[in-house]
């Protein structure tokens, strides 16, 4: 029972907090839930590194629906600059052990860079640039990528009203 253990100990106030605002829990995995399902029908599978992005997406955008990278602007706009960097660092050639990596940092801090120079920072879309910079893109899987984000952009503007923060 020692992995238990923390559930023992766990913050009275947190069940409080559900038993008052269970009824958001629900409708806002629900509606995360249905967005991603949505999203992913623009995406295909090989592209595991974008759909793990849109899942973390998902979750600031209906868990942390007020926090500031949740509003469209940030999260249309963040993804959008984690795609154009990603695109553009992955037509540096690369070869080597060392030089790979050192692409693939850069690619993740100019991406924050952008986002925190444009005022459209959303974490999430560090993980867009990295994984189009190292798994390769399509023109395709972008378009997919970027609808499925507006998808979820688009949900969340349209329940905002119904949505509660719940951390």
């Amino acid at each position: 029972m020692k992995h238990f253990k923390l559930l023992q100990t766990a913050d009275v106030n947190f069940y409080k907090k559900f038993e008052r605002q269970w009824k958001n829990y629900i409708l806002q995995i629900s509606i995360a839930t249905l967005a991603i399902f949505i999203a992913m029908l623009f995406i295909k599978m090989q592209h595991v590194v974008m759909i793990a992005s849109l899942g973390a997406t998902a979750f600031i955008v209906f868990i942390t629906p007020s926090n500031f990278t949740a509003n469209q602007r940030n999260v249309v706009g963040g993804h959008t600059i984690g795609t154009i960097i990603g695109i553009l660092f992955s037509l540096i050639p690369i070869s080597g052990t060392i030089f790979p990596i050192i692409i693939y940092s850069l690619t993740v801090g100019t991406a924050m860079f952008f986002m925190a120079l444009t005022d459209m920072e959303h974490p999430p879309a560090c993980a867009t640039a990295l994984g189009i910079v190292t798994m390769g893109y399509t023109w395709e899987m972008i378009i997919a990528f970027l609808t499925g984000i507006i998808v979820l952009s688009t949900i969340h503007h349209l329940t905002k009203s119904k949505l509660k923060d719940l951390v």
